[in-house]
């Protein structure tokens, strides 16, 4: 997934309006006035449009709380359609299903991952898009998750909703005790990966509101609605999508994708022409974004080369040097430092 072809739902417009307008700043953000006259829930925006807006919020505030400020206090309602489905499914582990399968009707640059490891479950967030505006979206986020689970569990049960531990990529935003007062559990900074973890008996708690017949409807129209949005999603989305599963086998030709999507080679190039990017610049941001991610995972130079479809390490040094004015070695040192720095 790229900056360029991702896309997210405007319910997130709703949670940054919602913000502005409780902290009296929306006469600072011209976006907030543009935007809030016309939003349907129902339709989707570019992310890297939702990340400006992120920047201009962060520019009036001066802070990346925002996204943790958000996640707290979100109304039960706040991920629109998604959050009726939460609500008349019978368990916390339904809702987590459900999470895992839908993240990207909500947002595309998010990847939720779980894994399950008795007694523990740790539900894994990663993002392609390596950019600081991602930090109150990847924030906003997990601090929902308690938000949304202490609510739809009843305040009989939500005393019970305890997290081990929660951690993030990025350094703090605020002091570490703020993270700490909201998850209620150690909060780590600086960490290979972005995740929670929890007991897995946690996820049979039943939901207070739970109705099968609802959830079947409402799930019916979201899948009604992630279809639309495929029908409707650019090109250059698909095509990068194409490209990110044939890496491991080499860079796909442009001959190749085009087959792949039964167009001749000339009426790709158009249609991609028409969105703004070509076929080669696909390739490389999708080389780009999964490289920095991995390098940033510590994952092993041999098996990045092998996944991204490089046939040397030093042709990866080199692209890599282009990207980032550093070599893979240099990149995931200075990584380690910010680490220890924090």
């Amino acid at each position: 997934m790229t900056l360029t072809s991702s896309r997210c739902s405007v319910v997130y417009l709703n949670m940054l309006t919602d913000y502005v307008r409780q902290h009296q700043i929306s006469n600072q953000l011209t976006w907030a006035r543009d935007y809030l006259p016309n939003m349907d829930t129902r339709k989707q925006i570019p992310v890297s449009q939702l990340l400006e807006l992120v920047a201009e919020l962060h520019r009036c505030t001066g802070a990346l709380t925002f996204g943790l400020d958000i996640g707290k206090k979100l109304p039960p309602t706040g991920y629109g359609i998604m959050s009726l489905a939460f609500m008349n499914c019978q368990t916390l582990e339904e809702v987590l299903q459900l999470t895992l399968r839908f993240t990207p009707l909500l947002n595309e640059a998010l990847i939720h991952e779980c894994v399950q490891e008795a007694p523990h479950t740790t539900l894994l967030l990663n993002s392609e898009i390596q950019v600081p505006e991602m930090i109150p979206l990847i924030e906003l986020d997990f601090a929902s998750m308690p938000t949304l689970a202490r609510f739809l569990v009843g305040q009989e049960n939500a005393s019970r909703v305890q997290l081990e531990e929660v951690c993030f990529r990025h350094p703090p935003q605020a002091l570490p005790e703020v993270y700490a007062a909201h998850f209620g559990c150690p909060v780590r900074f600086n960490q290979t990966t972005n995740r929670i973890r929890l007991r897995s008996s946690l996820l049979a708690l039943p939901v207070k509101s739970s109705d099968p017949r609802v959830c079947r409807f409402i799930l019916n129209k979201v899948e009604e609605q992630v279809l639309r949005n495929q029908q409707r999603q650019p090109l250059q989305h698909k095509v990068s999508q194409f490209i990110a599963k044939e890496l491991p086998q080499g860079i796909p030709g442009i001959h190749q994708a085009a087959q792949a999507f039964n167009m001749s080679v000339s009426t790709l190039k158009k249609h991609l022409s028409q969105e703004g990017v070509t076929y080669s610049s696909l390739c490389d941001s999708v080389r780009q974004n999964m490289a920095l991610r991995l390098i940033a995972d510590n994952t092993r130079l041999k098996e990045i080369c092998s996944l991204l479809g490089f046939s040397s390490a030093s042709n990866l040094n080199r692209a890599f040097k282009r990207w980032t004015c550093m070599t893979p070695s240099e990149y995931r040192q200075h990584m380690l430092n910010q680490r220890k720095s924090a």
